[in-house]
């Protein structure tokens, strides 16, 4: 059974609006390994695990979710840390998808990513809790710690206005979080879940090519310099999701 694979049908009462969100949900509940629960969970981690530095290969990261064995002596122990948080971050996205949005479902993310990643705590990082020192997103200054909160309710609630979020609605929330930087460490691949879980509920997901890292992070900070004009993000996100569909497209 693949890591943290554990459910409850009751998790699941949602009114299912496309396949892949119902078959992912399927296999979870069931256990079901090698099929389309088990490529999204180390697809998704490996690229997001690599747009932040992390060496373990797709490949590698699929040996270590099927059978839980370091495939490698030359990974760091946080590399393998990184990827086990990112698989029960990926548990908590789906037992939490019939939830409205909101901060505890944020912060669960973050708990569930970091709570195994020795170096986070021993840094200072508290798994779930906002940040407590100024930090930066690259060289982009962030939202300072005292008001963290309050940017981010109001986003929330900004985004959670909206009736259907559309792919550009999703793009600038992903922009403004990241502005905001909520947590020490590990806001891009909260971040990135978020991106995943919004897109899963209404079209295809979204999972960023980590050779297109250069282009992503471009479209990142071109918007929020420019008032959140997110076009060409937008524009980005359609790509991703497009190929990504054609990558498990077989297995729907």
């Amino acid at each position: 059974m693949p890591l943290g694979c554990t459910a409850s049908p009751e998790i699941f009462e949602i009114d299912m609006e496309n396949v892949i969100l119902e078959r992912l949900i399927y296999e979870f509940e069931h256990h079901i390994r090698n099929e389309l629960y088990s490529i999204c969970q180390f697809k998704l981690a490996a690229r997001s695990n690599q747009i932040e530095g992390n060496t373990m290969t797709e490949e590698d990261t699929a040996v270590l979710f099927d059978t839980q064995q370091i495939p490698s002596t030359s990974y760091k122990a946080k590399e393998i840390e990184e990827a086990q948080g990112h698989f029960l971050m990926f548990n908590e996205m789906l037992k939490t998808i019939s939830e409205p949005f909101s901060e505890d479902i944020i912060k669960s993310y973050h708990k569930a990513m970091t709570e195994g990643i020795f170096e986070f705590k021993a840094n200072g990082g508290v798994p779930g809790e906002y940040k407590m020192r100024n930090n930066i997103a690259g060289t982009t200054e962030t939202i300072e710690p005292s008001k963290v909160k309050e940017e981010l309710v109001k986003l929330i609630n900004e985004y959670n206005s909206k009736d259907k979020p559309t792919l550009k609605d999703i793009a600038i929330f992903h922009c403004k979080y990241e502005k905001i930087h909520p947590f020490q460490d590990y806001n891009g691949r909260t971040g990135r879940m978020i991106v995943f879980r919004e897109t899963l509920k209404y079209l295809t997901p979204v999972v960023i090519n980590v050779s297109d890292r250069k282009e992503y992070i471009d479209a990142l900070v071109d918007a929020q310099n420019n008032n959140y004009n997110v076009e060409k993000l937008e524009i980005k996100f359609k790509e991703w999701k497009d190929a990504f569909y054609k990558e498990i497209e077989k297995y729907i």
